[in-house]
């Protein structure tokens, strides 16, 4: 494994665990200041609404220009976002704040996914993908519980932590990483069929739904939490038990292919969460709702390893590919706090639990009309003893 991918993995490590801290801290402190259900949910959907679109944008420049260039300016970017944090007198400021703290992620990602695998052939692609997976979500496993437990010293303290974090996974890049951009990127063919397209593009709905339901997690249930009598570091352990889980299921999926191009993964994983989210809405205490916590970061791990690999397993137009995979998880983001906010205004806390119920169930709906098309394309590409 080379220098530069080390240093990708470091990098992205940290500055993870840093955007992991700071967004759980907006949140608390816009519950602080007084912050309603509604607020809260557009609180949650403007970065990453800015963040979709400006992805779309970021993966093909990153295609032009040398890899690097992006993830420093956004790191750069989110620090100045996220000190901005502790100036906020109001809701509004924090909603501002979210339009500079979206573009910042854009930059970041998508070029990094594809600088992964640009440095990866065919025979380590999985590796290397699933190194990069733990690496991010490692980082961000711990965010939520050390920004709640932070934020009982108030706002400054978790945002400090926050900024140096991820001012430092840009130094990484810039003096560990700018070099691995000359590497020749490898030629990888197997995801440019009928069949494989069939498998991105459900995996990308399927992304869709996932990140609704964490949309509305990460938002949202900090508020539902206060009113169930949890504290900041109760609600904090809760969510980091979802990146936990989903940091184990990157573990398994990166030692074994046996789910590569394969239904039934990624319709379980959807059936799962359904029944967690409809688990969210019923239950109350911490130790009831921490398995489901734990299943819900199992199924969003399998879902985002099948889109991004999916994505980058290509022969081409990595960074437009994993620009799109990012924008998806932007927009379920989007869509759930904002839909999930609503109803909670209207129906209560609990209610944005059964709107996730209904996103997911739409997303098992394409799952099986995908499941028609590539038993079609299986049947007329492959001998009827091998279509299975």
């Amino acid at each position: 494994m080379s220098r530069g991918l080390k240093a990708l993995y470091v990098s992205s490590f940290l500055f993870n665990l840093g955007v992991a801290m700071a967004v759980l801290t907006v949140t608390l402190q816009a519950i602080e200041l007084g912050s309603t259900p509604l607020q809260l949910g557009i609180i949650g959907m403007v970065w990453p609404a800015v963040f979709s679109a400006f992805a779309l944008m970021a993966g093909p420049i990153s295609d032009r220009i040398s890899r690097w260039i992006l993830p420093v300016a956004g790191s750069m970017l989110a620090c100045l976002s996220y000190a901005s944090v502790y100036l906020a007198t109001d809701p509004l400021h924090l909603m501002i704040i979210g339009l500079p703290a979206g573009v910042a992620l854009s930059l970041v990602w998508p070029p990094i996914e594809a600088w992964v695998a640009d440095l990866s052939s065919p025979e380590n692609m999985r590796r290397n993908v699933g190194f990069f997976n733990l690496s991010w979500s490692i980082g961000a496993a711990p965010g939520p519980l050390l920004a709640g437990v932070a934020f009982g010293s108030g706002v400054g303290l978790p945002l400090a932590i926050s900024i140096v974090l991820i001012a430092v996974s840009s130094a990484i890049i810039v003096v560990w990483s700018r070099d691995a951009v000359a590497v020749e990127r490898v030629e990888v063919d197997a995801g440019d069929g009928e069949l494989s397209r069939s498998f991105l593009y459900l995996a990308w709905i399927a992304n869709v739904a996932t990140y609704f339901t964490i949309g509305v997690m990460r938002s949202l249930f900090p508020k539902l939490g206060e009113q169930l009598g949890m504290g900041t570091t109760s609600i904090g352990a809760l969510l980091s038990l979802i990146t936990v889980s989903q940091v184990v299921s990157f573990a398994i999926l990166a030692r074994t292919s046996s789910w590569h191009y394969r239904l039934v993964p990624i319709f379980a994983s959807q059936a799962v969460l359904l029944v967690s989210s409809l688990m969210v809405y019923s239950l109350s205490g911490v130790g009831e709702l921490s398995p489901v916590m734990v299943l819900m970061g199992g199924c969003t791990g399998l879902v985002y390893y099948s889109s991004i690999y999916y994505s980058l397993n290509t022969s081409g137009s990595r960074g437009a590919r994993s620009g799109i995979h990012e924008a998806l998880i932007g927009v379920g983001i989007v869509l759930g706090p904002l839909s999930g906010g609503i109803v909670a205004q209207i129906w209560g806390l609990r209610a944005p639990y059964l709107l996730a119920a209904g996103a997911i169930t739409v997303a098992i709906s394409a799952t099986v009309l995908f499941g028609l098309k590539i038993r079609g394309i299986r049947r007329r590409t492959v001998p009827p003893d091998e279509a299975i």
